[in-house]
């Protein structure tokens, strides 16, 4: 009898070892699933302010404007002329008088100063 009791315990034993792991597998699992959602909303959020960012000058009649990259107008061509961007914004100018546009294409501060900030 006794052997029998040992060999039963360590099967008994065994198998709670196994079912142990199946658990820990388990949510192992269901833990890189939540981390590979998590990146993919992370990359999802970086594209999304990468064409953002995208907008380019160009120039038409002698004023410039703005466009994305996907050659959408997002300024119409009626500025004199148009800065880089520097820390989300660019100063942009009609004639003497200098405004701020932001990178999606908002007029920020309108073009009525007669001296960039």
């Amino acid at each position: 009898m006794p052997v029998i009791s040992k060999v039963l315990f360590t099967i008994y034993a065994f198998l709670c070892l196994i079912a142990i792991q199946l658990i820990y597998n388990y949510l192992n699992i269901q833990e890189q699933k939540k981390v590979s959602v998590n990146e993919k909303a992370i990359m999802d959020s970086l594209q999304k302010a990468q064409n953002i960012d995208a907008l380019y000058k160009f120039e038409k009649n002698g004023k410039y404007g703005l466009i994305n990259q996907n050659n959408k107008v997002k300024l119409e061509p009626i500025y004199d002329e148009i800065n880089d961007f520097k820390e989300g914004i660019a100063w942009l100018r009609i004639d003497k008088k200098y405004g701020y546009v932001d990178r999606v294409g908002n007029i920020v501060i309108p073009y009525n100063n007669t001296t960039k900030v």
